[in-house]
């Protein structure tokens, strides 16, 4: 499914909306009803992601023989994963993601969004920490993701919620 930029449409009662980012389109969706990820649209996954057929998004990343940057295939498969409720192996891949990036960041010419795509493997990972519980760890991701895009949509809301939570625990 092809949603254009900036328009809001409803898919399997998931609110989706798309912003650019280095050529490739990134997909948000709620990871829950009150947290949001981010999926990169030209790499492998993202097509099963956005049909909800999380499995096999998840499958379709790890057979990937791809040339798409590896970070966004790992980041897909952090998406996969939180979606499967798989919260150990979607750490383990934000993680992956965040230090594929490093790599692909040091010795690729190519251009891209440098600020956008760390702010938003960031707060995929802030997602996950979150939803393990693990609220300090999170807001450290969702504020750092801000420091490297003050506007980026995703981290500010995922930042907010998270802060509202640890009001009612402090």
């Amino acid at each position: 499914m092809n949603v254009p930029p900036g328009n809001v449409s409803r898919f399997l009662s998931v609110t989706c909306r798309l912003t650019m980012l280095t050529g490739v389109l990134l997909f948000s969706t709620s990871a829950t009803a009150d947290y949001k990820v981010s999926a990169y649209k030209d790499a492998p996954g993202y097509r099963q992601i956005m049909a909800a057929d999380y499995a096999a998004a998840s499958q379709a990343t790890v057979r990937t023989g791809s040339v798409t940057s590896k970070f966004a295939v790992t980041s897909n498969r952090c998406v996969a994963e939180v979606q499967l409720g798989d919260l150990d192996a979607a750490l383990s891949s934000c993680n992956g993601a965040l230090g594929e990036y490093k790599a692909y960041r040091t010795f690729s010419y190519l251009p891209g969004n440098r600020r956008e795509e760390k702010a938003s493997l960031l707060s995929n990972r802030g997602v996950v920490l979150a939803l393990q519980g693990q609220m300090t760890a999170a807001e450290a991701d969702f504020i750092q993701a801000l420091k490297f895009n003050p506007e980026h949509a995703n981290a500010a809301e995922n930042l907010e919620y998270v802060r509202s939570k640890q009001v009612g625990i402090r």
